[in-house]
């Protein structure tokens, strides 16, 4: 004999993907400053915060960032 029931969760529909709103998306990522760039030069990743210390010139090729 039980004197407690447990409650029935209401099963919500499954969703095999997340639904995303793309204009959402591509201006959240232009807003956001990302971590890494790319020389247009060398075509190297570099790191933005190195670059921003050697004053927006690219360590491996000397180029300079406008």
């Amino acid at each position: 004999m039980s004197f407690f029931k447990k409650k029935e969760k209401e099963k919500k529909p499954f969703k095999p993907y997340k639904e995303i709103d793309i204009e959402k998306e591509i201006k959240r990522a232009e807003k956001e400053e990302s971590l890494w760039i790319k020389c247009k030069s060398c075509q190297e990743l570099l790191y933005r915060k190195e670059v921003e210390r050697n004053h927006h010139v690219c360590p491996k090729c000397l180029y300079h960032f406008l």
